[in-house]
């Protein structure tokens, strides 16, 4: 003898997919038709769509866009630290310098000073045209700097086949010669210097020049940031590669991270057009049937159209609510019997959703979904069935019509 408890519940997919278009576009080919089973992976219809491609295209410009300014940062982290580019003399430091101190913000583009080649010293001279063909590149020079009294080999760098005239009407040329500076020397000293002709005789310039210095580089910051370390001292001498400034990764990692966030975004936003693309090429997200295919060859579609439908039906969900008076009964993994248009199937109890409770006639209800094999396909989507628990069970019964049961009082015996 049973008693049972019974109700009704709604059958759904376990699994579907609907494919929605991202943007308009005309249709070419259609493969499929509502009803049709498709498996996964299986050509669905082709659509042309200028739009979605123009979406791609802008979506890979941006990110290649972020991704150049996202490199041109990360060069910027070996910037923070400014390094003399050669060897030679502070001849000069802002002012603004002097009253940094450590962990002052320093802008980018802030004017260091000016770092001197001063190991060599230059001397622009002009010569006339009648030795063009006495003096070249490489060639040794004797260089006189009266105010020291001294003479140094120099050497010829550079000749300019120029037109400097003279009061006298003379044409000259320029030419370059550079030398050692023992370390005594400046720019801004007067100097002469002596060249050879091939016949051992002696060329002199038209007249004497200027000493100079043989580089001179105004130096800035390129990525501001707070100040770490500085060392910069007026007329400190200074090596190749030595370090002047360094400044901290504060501000430069809050922009990485701002344009790390872009470049996410925008990878986002690729990956949705790029999706949305692959919806014009579609294939079978998953394997089913299809329940809804609004596509004809040469139809216009338009944007947030959904054209196909796609449900897999081989399992289907189906969901009852149980009181609080019988729930109870109801177990995870237990099956409870179902019946749709006199057909049983025998659904298994996957969940009960507890936080889905819902009050109301003085009793509580429960959400319970049950799992049924459905790989004939008998059972559609929608479809309502009934369904009945065993609350109780006597076994080896005797079932007495109440007719025949009889009252004796025991005075009667």
């Amino acid at each position: 003898i049973q008693s049972k408890v019974s109700g009704s519940g709604s059958a759904k997919s376990k699994e579907s997919a609907a494919i929605t278009l991202s943007s308009s576009g005309t249709v070419e080919e259609v493969f499929v038709n509502s009803g049709d089973i498709v498996t996964e992976g299986q050509p669905l219809y082709t659509i042309f769509s200028q739009a979605a491609q123009d979406k791609v295209t802008e979506a890979q410009k941006q990110v290649d866009k972020l991704n150049g300014e996202m490199q041109k940062l990360s060069e910027s982290v070996g910037k923070l630290s400014v390094q003399a580019p050669f060897s030679g003399k502070l001849i000069s430091v802002d002012e603004s310098w002097k009253n940094l101190a450590q962990g002052d913000k320093v802008a980018s583009g802030s004017a260091i000073g000016t770092l001197a080649n001063d190991k060599r010293l230059k001397l622009s001279l002009y010569f006339s045209y009648a030795y063009e063909d006495q003096i070249s590149v490489g060639q040794t020079v004797s260089v006189s700097i009266p105010a020291v009294m001294g003479i140094y080999d120099g050497r010829v760098d550079e000749i300019h086949k120029v037109s400097y005239i003279s009061p006298e009407g003379a044409v000259h040329f320029q030419v370059i010669i550079s030398f050692s500076n023992p370390g005594t020397l400046t720019a801004g000293m007067a100097a002469s210097a002596v060249l050879t002709a091939r016949d051992g005789s002696d060329i002199y310039p038209y007249q004497n020049g200027e000493t100079e210095y043989y580089e001179v580089r105004d130096l800035t910051v390129e990525v501001g940031g707070p100040l770490i370390y500085k060392n910069l001292y007026q007329y400190a001498n200074i090596s190749a590669g030595e370090t002047l400034v360094t400044l901290g990764t504060e501000d430069l990692d809050d922009q990485i991270q701002a344009k790390q966030n872009e470049i996410d975004t925008a990878m986002e936003n690729l990956k949705t057009a790029t999706d949305g693309l692959a919806n014009f090429n579609a294939v079978a997200p998953i394997s089913g049937t299809v329940t809804s295919c609004t596509l004809t060859p040469g139809a216009e579609v338009k944007e947030n159209d959904t054209v196909i439908i796609i449900s897999n039906n081989t399992t289907m969900l189906v969901t009852i609510t149980v009181d609080d008076r019988n729930i109870s009964f109801v177990k995870p993994g237990s099956y409870i019997d179902l019946n749709w248009n006199d057909q049983m199937f025998q659904g298994l109890v996957t969940s009960i959703d507890m936080n889905g409770a819902q009050q109301g006639s003085g009793m509580t209800s429960y959400p319970v979904t049950l799992t049924v094999d459905n790989m004939d396909g008998s059972l559609y989507e929608g479809a309502w069935l009934q369904y009945s628990v065993v609350t109780s069970q006597s076994d080896d019964c005797i079932l007495v019509p109440s007719s025949a049961v009889q009252y004796f009082p025991d005075a009667e015996g």
